[in-house]
This record gives structure tokens, sequence and C-alpha cells, in this order.
């Protein structure tokens, strides 16, 4: 009888469900006081692309920028592209990668690369992981952000490239995903394991298509009327790492993969009260281009 009980007992331990200790799991962060701890979650393996998970943290990090943080850089959401019917929605989050990041990773070696992460939605949690398809990314240094509306945060990660992995380019995935929404915002970013490029070319642009305002430009009617640009960039060496535009405001194609060495198109509505756009594009390597899309000059040539 004895054998019989001790057999099932050991049946049932094999056969149960495991469940984390204490220091593998995290309480979930309120930012309500209505708003209990929803859980706890088991801490996934941290070289691996984590899940994304309905509401729960993806592993044991502190939380950067905590509620209790002061929010900066506060603003405005900038303008979306086009206007009425035409209009364009964007991912929540706008994912960039900043300068000082080290997208050229010579063998045997470590790497930083740094995310700048833009809340153009209203303030929340956000849940941030990454992966790439050769496993060079380790992890960031925070799984779980809070960001304010305009606010903008910089979050380091770890890369780490094998000694025998020479002259190969790996696709790092970024997700950043809202905590109540479940909206999800994605960002591509290729990591090259060679040392940096020694060219001091900069990315090229150009204008491509500019239409006219023509009678709109007064100020008590611009605001009803937009104008388009197109413009194409490129950078065939370091590969190009950031676009941007003044004013301030998204663009279509604002989302291609980091570091690439193909054509770029960018594509944006302009309200007719603004007369120009100054396009600025930068490569891995720093070497910066600007140039203008303007009504003026559009109409000076006409």
């Amino acid at each position: 009888m004895k054998l019989v009980i001790g057999l099932a007992l050991v049946s049932l331990a094999f056969g149960s469900t495991f469940f984390p200790t204490e220091k593998d799991e995290v309480d979930l962060v309120s930012t309500s006081q209505k708003d209990q701890a929803s859980g706890r979650i088991a801490v996934p393996p941290p070289n691996n692309l984590p899940p994304i998970r309905n509401g729960g943290i993806v592993n044991a990090a502190p939380i950067l920028n905590p509620v209790a943080s002061p929010i900066v850089n506060t603003g405005t959401a900038g303008a979306l592209v086009g206007g009425g019917a035409s209009q364009v929605f964007f991912s929540p989050v706008r994912i960039n990668i900043d300068q000082a990041s080290q997208l050229y990773v010579p063998p045997g070696t470590d790497g930083r690369i740094i995310v700048l992460l833009k809340n153009d939605g209203v303030g929340d949690f956000f849940l941030l992981s990454g992966g790439d398809d050769k496993n060079f990314f380790i992890q960031f240094d925070y799984a779980q952000i809070q960001l304010g509306p305009g606010q903008t945060l910089a979050v380091p990660g770890r890369i780490r490239v094998p000694h025998y992995a020479n002259n190969v380019v790996s696709t790092l995935t970024i997700i950043v995903q809202r905590r109540t929404d479940n909206a999800i915002s994605r960002r591509q970013v290729y990591i090259r394991t060679k040392s940096e490029p020694g060219e001091k070319w900069a990315p090229w642009c150009t204008i491509r298509t500019v239409t006219r305002c023509d009678s709109y430009l007064d100020e008590s009617i611009c605001a009803s009327r937009y104008w388009n640009m197109r413009a194409e960039i490129q950078d065939t060496e370091a590969g190009l790492l950031s676009v941007s535009i003044k004013p301030d405001g998204r663009f279509l194609g604002e989302d291609f993969i980091i570091g690439t060495n193909e054509s770029i198109a960018v594509e944006q509505s302009v309200s007719c009260c603004t007369t120009g756009v100054d396009i600025t594009a930068v490569d891995v390597r720093g070497n910066t281009a600007t140039c203008r899309a303007d009504q003026c000059n559009l109409k000076k040539k006409n």
C-alpha cells in the first residue's frame, strides 16, 4: 500500500504544472489607485525574442522612468501625414537609434545599441523587447518604460558578436507594445560584424516632387489646404541611420530599416501655412546631408 501511494506521489510531481519561484517572478506595476496588480508571469530566456504578452512584463529588469519620475520633453505630437479623408495614422511610438550606437561590431567583441523611443500618443507604460536572426542581441537594460505624451527616452541594449562571425549582417527587430491596448510599434536595424567603415561621404538627398499651394498661401485659408512633397535619400556606404523633417512631423517612409544602403522615399503632406520643409539625413558614421522642399522656390521657378 505504501509503495502504491509513493508511486502516485511521484507521478503527480512529474505531471504537475511548474510554478516559478519568487525570484523568477515580477509584479505588474499599477498606474492608478484603482488599478490593482494584474498578477505575475515567468521570466523568459534573455537571449531570445520574448513573446508579447497581454499586459505582462517580459523580464525582471527595472522600469525606466517610473511613476514618481518627472515627465520631460513633453509637447504636442508631431503632425501626421495628410489631412481630411487622406490622413494616415502611425504607430503610437517612434523608434529611432541614437548616433552613439555601435551598428558595426568587430567579431569577438561586445557592442551597445541605444534606442530612442518617442511617444506620439497618450501617456502609458510600454513593453520593450528585441531579437535578431543571428542571436547577436542580448537584451535591453529595461523591459518596461513609462512615457508621457510627446516624451522621448533613450534605452540602451547589449550586443555580443562571436569571434567566428565575420562579415555577417544580422537583422534586429525591436518591438514596443503599449500596455493598455496592446498597440505595437516595430523597427528593424542592420547589425554588421566588421569594423566601422572609413568613408566620409554624406547621404544624398534629392527632391522629386513638390505640389503647389497656388492661391492658398493666405493666412485666412492656408490651414484648410495641403501640399505634397516627395524626396529620395540614400547612403551606399555606411548605411542610413536617421531621417528627420522640420517643422517636426511624421512622414511616409520613416520606418525604413536602419543601416540600409537602399534608396528611401520620403513623402509628406504639409499645410499650406508652412511654405518649406527641411529634410536631414544622417548615416551610421554621422555624416549629414540636408535638402529643402520649398513653395517659395517653386513659385520663382514657375
